[in-house]
């Protein structure tokens, strides 16, 4: 057995008999001082050298007797006492002697501002729980966690996903949310989709991670899932589009901790336009509905097209076998794209039999705007040695058509140029000037060449340059000139 020494004390006045729990006591008188608690600072950092404040206690006026301030702190983490946790005011005087210092208890990590109201007990003249206490602010002065965002990588493919990872810099006391928002930049909001943990009532283009008190980055995929952008593919011909990625993070006190935006890039899984053209037209043969008259080649019309002119001839984008009447009806130039919406050939009728235009056709342009637009290209029908080249600066805009009563850009082919339903023609785009003669460069003039007067002939001789292309060789003098 333990034996123990209990000793009790009571302050004067107070009840104290064997029937009556001993603490138990009546309230001071009405004209009692009054008592006021003074926190000095009132707020204090969570830790380090300003974490303390000194707690003091004052009277309204004097007391016939001493006072004694008993403070509670609560029984949490975040707060203590240093020392004697009692506050004397002697008699006669209204303040106490000294002071009790307070000290936070904080941690190194991020965590929110805390207030703590703490009451106290006191006596005059008996024991008496009181409704007065005193309020302390502890500050954080922890820096807030920088957020790092990144992209898995900066650009996707159509078809595929990327993911987007979060990652605080320092530990926070706090839960932190990150949401993680995708919005259209180049691209439409139809190119994407955003999966992973959506609460109730979230966006669908959005989706966030919880990273934990304590933790650096969310747990995943376990807890929760990743954060992914798919992009979705639609099988068109494009550009490369970017989606614009933002994510904020917010702790669980509704402080916005950071912002970033960064950009994914969405890259089709169809190829682009070129940057230069090439196609292989297959012909086919129409006649114009209003003028009559032959013509040979594509054109992708409206129906409003058709109450003012119709040359006959089928749609360039008709499928003929495997592949377009036109093959590639796309391409860029300057950045800008372009839709060949027609490349035709008229072949004469009702006493035009001597004319042989070729016509081009963009959609959305005026001829004025197609020719200023491909101003320094040549458009060049065939291959090899018959290739024909048309410069865009030559060609003609006719503001109405005398037959057709529309505005066409056409050439006037020397010689005429001659197509058939059914034939296979290369038409390209490049940079280049000659209109309407062969593509074959001109041959240079032989070294060497001589002439000699003969009977009723000239003599000739020259060196042999070695060009096969060049296949025969013509002299020619001016009348009346010297022999």
């Amino acid at each position: 057995d333990t034996a123990y020494d209990v000793r009790v004390y009571w302050t004067p006045n107070m009840r104290h008999d064997d029937d009556v729990l001993i603490g138990e006591a009546t309230a001071p008188a009405a004209n009692a001082p009054t008592v006021s608690l003074h926190v000095t600072p009132a707020e204090i950092a969570d830790y380090g050298e300003k974490s303390t404040a000194t707690l003091t206690a004052t009277l309204d006026k004097p007391a016939a007797q001493r006072i004694v301030v008993v403070v509670k702190l609560p029984i949490e983490e975040g707060l203590t006492g240093l020392g004697s946790p009692r506050l004397i005011i002697p008699a006669g005087s209204t303040k106490s002697q000294g002071g009790y210092t307070l000290k936070a208890l904080g941690t190194t990590s991020d965590e929110p501002d805390r207030t703590f109201s703490v009451p106290v007990t006191y006596s005059y003249p008996v024991h008496w729980e009181s409704d007065t206490s005193f309020t302390v602010k502890v500050i954080d002065s922890d820096p807030t966690p920088t957020l790092t965002v990144s992209l898995d990588s900066a650009t996707v493919a159509e078809g595929s996903r990327v993911a987007v990872r979060a990652k605080l810099d320092s530990l926070s006391g706090v839960d932190t949310v990150v949401t993680i928002t995708v919005a259209p930049g180049t691209a439409q909001a139809g190119d994407y989709r955003v999966h992973g943990y959506r609460p109730e009532g979230t966006p669908d283009n959005q989706a966030e991670y919880r990273i934990y008190s304590g933790e650096l980055e969310p747990d995943t995929p376990g807890d929760q899932p990743l954060v992914e952008i798919e992009a979705l593919n639609d099988a068109e011909i494009e550009r490369a589009e970017t989606v614009i990625v933002t994510a904020t993070a917010v702790n669980e006190v509704g402080v916005v901790q950071f912002t970033e935006s960064l950009t994914l890039t969405i890259t089709p899984a169809v190829a682009p336009p070129p940057s230069t053209w090439s196609a292989t037209l297959t012909v086919s043969h129409g006649t114009d509905l209003q003028a009559g008259g032959n013509y040979y080649g594509c054109w992708t019309h409206t129906s409003s097209d058709l109450l003012v002119y119709n040359p006959g001839v089928r749609s360039c984008t008709e499928t003929v076998g495997s592949t377009k009447r036109l093959s590639d009806n796309m391409f860029t130039r300057s950045g800008t794209e372009y839709t060949v919406n027609g490349v035709y050939l008229f072949d004469g009728d009702r006493g035009f039999s001597s004319r042989n235009y070729l016509y081009f056709d963009i959609a959305g342009l005026t001829p004025s705007a197609i020719k200023a637009a491909l101003a320094g290209l040549k458009l060049t029908v065939g291959a090899g040695s018959t290739a024909r080249d048309f410069a865009f600066s030559d060609a003609t805009v006719v503001a109405s058509e005398s037959r057709r009563k529309i505005s066409v850009l056409r050439w006037l082919p020397s010689p005429a140029l001659s197509w058939s339903s059914g034939d296979k023609v290369a038409l390209k785009l490049t940079a280049g000037a000659s209109t309407g003669a062969p593509s074959t460069p001109k041959p240079s003039k032989p070294a060497g060449f001589t002439a000699n007067a003969g009977n009723a002939q000239v003599a000739l001789s020259w060196t042999d340059p070695g060009d096969s292309s060049i296949t025969k060789y013509q002299y020619q003098q001016k009348a009346g000139a010297a022999a």
